[in-house]
């Protein structure tokens, strides 16, 4: 919980003028402290689950019950998604929820509670992509990136020229082209066409069964527990 707590006095400080950085990008989202840049929404993915762990833990919790699901779960989940909203950075918001979602529903929440918190958050997120045209745009560009190459598209364009390029075997490690000036934040969104593209397909694919194994692993132990 002490986590949660921190993570969460870390995402009100960000929107603080004057503490929260940019970081070279639209959303207020970073903090920087001694020349280190750092994303609270990070911590907050694993707060969330700890916060959500703990209340469930609670005497006279009942998961069937609505009042119990509503108010201490669904609201210690969702003020720290409003927080990341308000940056705003909408795919950290989005999977925050998808967190506290598979939380429920892997504690065997009653169906009808989920649905509906599943319909609260779609409605919110095509009000949010109504209000901010930006975000539209990525939605289409994603359906259509081809119709976007000089645009919103390039991003998704030049991934994909990455992960092609690296073949079965890749390129050799620090042997990528795509990363120099032709594919923004290669530490963060593209790190994975970046090691496709110098590690190659096998690498890659090897890569993507361990965190699936990981996460079914994970589902075995939660089963085991509940």
């Amino acid at each position: 919980m002490v986590i949660a707590i921190i993570s969460f006095l870390m995402l009100v400080a960000v929107l603080i003028p004057g503490i929260g950085s940019t970081h070279t990008t639209f959303a207020r989202s970073w903090l920087v402290l001694w020349g280190i840049s750092f994303q609270p929404a990070e911590l907050a993915k694993l707060g969330l689950i700890f916060a959500v762990a703990t209340v469930a833990q609670w005497p006279g919790f009942d998961l069937q019950s609505f009042r119990s699901v509503f108010w201490p779960v669904v609201l210690v989940g969702c003020a720290p998604i409003v927080l990341v909203l308000l940056q705003p950075d909408l795919g950290s918001a989005i999977l925050m929820f998808i967190i506290l979602f598979g939380m429920l529903f892997v504690a065997r929440a009653r169906y009808s509670h989920l649905f509906g918190l599943a319909m609260v958050a779609l409605v919110s997120v095509v009000l949010l992509a109504v209000v901010a045209p930006y975000r539209m745009e990525r939605l289409t560009t994603f359906l259509h990136p081809d119709q976007y190459l000089d645009g919103a598209g390039y991003h998704i364009r030049q991934a994909q020229i990455a992960i092609g390029s690296g073949g079965f075997f890749g390129r050799g490690l620090g042997h990528s082209i795509q990363k120099h000036a032709y594919l923004p934040e290669v530490h963060a969104d593209c790190i994975f066409a970046i090691l496709a593209e110098e590690l190659g397909w096998f690498f890659s694919v090897g890569l993507l069964l361990l965190l699936l194994s990981i996460v079914h692993r994970s589902f075995r132990i939660t089963q085991t527990i509940s």
